[in-house]
């Protein structure tokens, strides 16, 4: 995953020495850099006329996570102000620990917790969401969850400027893979573009014979086939995959789903179950038009750094344990090797089934 932008604002007061706020202000950067984020801004603020001063310069910066640092107590205008102009992005509040002096054994504390505690009701009444990491007296920062904090930033951002594209609607009428543009746009930023079966035709019938016979030939070495499957089929699964492939890369998705069984499959008589399970590792992919499944993907997959993840259905429930599976679709990174494929045997519908068992690992 690319480094996390990061503004970082370190709270303090006057009360205090200004070196010890700026050489803990310091070290808590030194750390973040560390640690996978690109601090973008750094600076002290003692009161809300700095931070009054400050939000016009922290307006410019380019950044996915505003951390606000407190070194110390400070009172909660400048907190709140801050918080007010930036609430579009995600806010990490992160207070620093004490340290006992060797000499005296004496514990300094910076009492950054006391003033993230009178921070806290005014965000909480202005309904300004957060994160906090409170760190511990002589104990090392809780680096870890600031760079889970820090990942979700990461996703919020990436999702802003994810588009998928769905050919169909809500197949089968499923009320779970129905959305409202404008809403989703308001609270995850993802956008959706839908496209036409006969666009889908149409790029096929575009499709070079060369690309087709390499990848079939590439299936015929890759797979095991649980029954013989003619050329045709396998033509036909390398020209539908290899159309949707072009059109991603021309409309830059970062997700596609099919209407399968009332789509495709119903007026084509071919399904895309395969197809589809070869994208599924470049980008998201869900059967069914899912599109509310295929934001969650999303999130997941940035939130993981990259990883290829899916979705599965419940078949049956014994006791604790639930059977899962997808009727002929899983990405093939998520599958053991070799892949299993056969040819799809019910509904009247011709084409393949990736009947793959998936690799056990934690989930």
């Amino acid at each position: 995953m690319e480094k996390v932008r990061a503004g970082l604002v370190h709270l303090g007061f006057f009360a205090y020495p200004k070196d010890y706020l700026e050489k803990r202000g310091q070290e808590c950067r030194e750390l973040l850099e560390k640690n996978g984020f690109e601090v973008k801004f750094s600076q002290l603020l003692i009161g809300k006329e700095a931070a009054e001063q400050c939000v016009p310069e922290l307006q410019k910066v380019d950044m996915e996570l505003l951390v606000l640092n407190f070194v110390s107590w400070t009172n909660s205008p400048p907190v709140v102000h801050l918080a007010q102009n930036f609430k579009h992005l995600p806010i990490l509040i992160w207070g620093i620990g004490g340290r006992t002096d060797p000499t005296s054994g004496s514990l300094v504390s910076p009492a950054s917790v006391a003033g993230i505690t009178a921070a806290l009701f005014p965000l909480k009444a202005l309904h300004i969401p957060y994160f906090t990491v409170i760190d511990e007296p002589d104990r090392p920062p809780k680096i870890e969850e600031i760079k889970r904090v820090g990942r979700i930033a990461r996703t919020v951002a990436l999702l802003k400027n994810s588009r998928i594209g769905i050919a169909g609607y809500a197949d089968m009428g499923l009320y779970t893979a129905m959305y409202e543009g404008l809403s989703l746009k308001e609270k995850i930023g993802v956008e959706v573009e839908e496209f036409s079966l006969l666009e889908v035709i149409q790029a096929m019938e575009k499709v070079a014979p060369q690309k087709i016979a390499t990848l079939r030939e590439k299936m015929k070495n890759d797979w095991q086939f649980e029954v013989p499957v003619d050329d045709e089929i396998l033509n036909q699964t390398a020209r539908i995959y290899l159309a949707l492939e072009e059109r991603v890369k021309e409309r830059r998705y970062h997700g596609l789903s099919i209407k399968c069984v009332e789509g495709m499959s119903k007026v084509m008589g071919f399904t895309p179950c395969v197809p589809l399970s070869l994208l599924a590792d470049q980008v998201v992919s869900t059967c069914e038009c899912d599109v509310p499944g295929m934001v969650t993907e999303l999130m997941l997959k940035y939130i993981s750094g990259g990883k290829t993840p899916t979705f599965m259905e419940h078949y049956e429930v014994r006791g604790e344990k639930v059977l899962v599976g997808v009727c002929g679709f899983a990405p093939f990174s998520l599958c053991q090797s070799p892949p299993h494929i056969n040819r799809y045997g019910w509904g009247g519908f011709t084409g393949l089934a990736n009947t793959s068992k998936v690799k056990v690992d934690e989930v």
